[in-house]
């Protein structure tokens, strides 16, 4: 029992000995909270001194001015992504940006950066994150380069680029529809050139942001807006110039989509330096100024009214010629008729010249052959006479009704008759009536 006491005694000598061996060894890496913290940036700081750089998509990008608040993220092919929170603060900021804008770089969700920064454990929200110092502008050109070649070719295999190309631009385009920040310079320019021009334009406006994150939706808006209408000609999408970030919404797949789908020819007036967009080659038309785009359409109508005046002239030109030589050929032929009256009127006096003559002949010898008939007729009439025959012992018999008997069954005894002879009539009463 001694012993078994002795041994307990021995092993519990050994716990404590090891409980302060223990202790000794928490003692040193016993920390409060802002002292761990501070301990996870130094080890932080050391591990990656110098600053690291991280490949990331932008997500949840915001801006609480003057500071930049984002997720790195990286998508796995499982759906599944990594994120890693990050911040640029104002001062960084204001020196990236115009860098990034002058490479034609646009800070939003959804692009591919290369950033440098400072791995950093914040206390107080009890998170880690990059703090941004640097970018490479290189890298996101070279994605958002890649992505847009991508769209081209995508666009060209589907034929999009003819599409829009194959709407006939009306003759005198004067309905005219623009999308366009109805503010700026270049809306003024183009208004002033159409108003300079003295012809009658209808102008439609849809004020849109041209630059910035929701420009390529704005824009959109505006082509179906103008599309959906029955007064328009021509759609124009235009902007002034800019930086390639700032024009970055006009590489935009949903505006080349909607340039397509457009059922009117769609100009596109975006002042690229020296690119060319998405927007461009989609186009019925593309021009390098919203300007030049205007002194196409004012053009256009110029022309027009110029063939009108020119036909115009060419037909009074023609007209007065005709008109000219008609004149000629009246006169020339009122001289040939009044000639032609003469020499008629003068032919035809002598032919009744001499018609008058055989008139005058014949008549004399038709005259006397008629003289000569009549007088037979006149010898035989006066021979038919009534009068004349009574005069040789003939005589008229009339019945009671007046007609002339001649014949015995016409009358009968006991009626009057009545008898004409020269001088006078005898009335006489049949006694009998005997046949021969």
């Amino acid at each position: 029992m001694a012993s078994a006491d002795a041994e307990f005694d021995d092993e519990f000598d050994d716990e404590l000995e090891d409980d302060e061996f223990d202790d000794s060894e928490s003692e040193s890496n016993d920390y409060t909270v802002s002292e761990f913290v501070d301990e996870i940036n130094f080890a932080l700081d050391d591990a990656f001194s110098g600053g690291v750089w991280v490949t990331g998509e932008i997500e949840g990008f915001k801006t609480p001015k003057p500071h930049y608040y984002f997720d790195l993220i990286e998508k796995g092919d499982n759906g599944n992504s990594v994120k890693l929170p990050a911040s640029m603060w104002g001062g960084v900021a204001n020196k990236l940006m115009p860098k990034l804008r002058n490479a034609g770089v646009e800070f939003k969700n959804g692009i591919k950066v290369r950033v440098h920064g400072r791995v950093d454990y914040y206390g107080p929200f009890g998170k880690l994150s990059l703090k941004v110092d640097d970018i490479d502008p290189n890298f996101t050109i070279g994605e958002v380069q890649a992505e847009r070649d991508a769209l081209l070719r995508k666009l060209k295999e589907e034929g999009a680029f003819a599409v829009n190309k194959e709407h006939e631009v009306p003759l005198v385009p004067l309905r005219i529809g623009v999308v366009t920040g109805n503010d700026s310079a270049a809306w003024h320019d183009m208004l002033a050139t159409f108003k300079a021009s003295g012809i009658g334009f209808h102008i439609a406006v849809c004020n849109a942001l041209v630059q910035g994150e929701r420009c390529p939706a704005e824009v959109v808006a505006g082509i179906k807006t103008l599309d959906s209408r029955d007064d328009i000609d021509v759609i124009v999408v235009a902007r002034g110039g800019g930086s390639k970030g700032d024009l970055a919404g006009f590489d935009a797949e949903i505006v080349a989509r909607a340039i397509v789908a457009a059922s009117r020819p769609v100009f596109v007036a975006v002042g690229h330096e020296v690119d060319t967009s998405v927007a461009d080659f989609v186009a019925h038309t593309s021009f390098k100024t919203p300007t030049a785009c205007a002194e196409h359409l004012v053009g256009m109508v110029q022309a027009f009214i110029d063939d009108v005046d020119e036909t115009a002239s060419e037909i009074a030109d023609v007209v007065a010629d005709i008109l000219d030589r008609g004149t000629e050929r009246l006169a020339a032929l009122s001289t040939h008729i009044r000639n032609r009256a003469v020499i008629s009127a003068n032919h035809a006096e002598g032919k009744l010249d001499m018609l008058a003559q055989r008139i005058s002949g014949s008549a004399t010898t038709i005259v006397s052959h008629c003289t000569l008939k009549l007088e037979g007729h006149a010898a035989r009439l006066r021979l038919l006479d009534p009068i004349n025959t009574m005069k040789r012992g003939w005589s008229i018999t009339r019945g009671a009704d007046g007609k002339v008997i001649t014949d015995l069954k016409s009358v009968k005894p006991g009626e009057k008759i009545t008898t004409e002879v020269v001088g006078g009539s005898i009335d006489s009463t049949i006694d009998s009536v005997n046949k021969d």
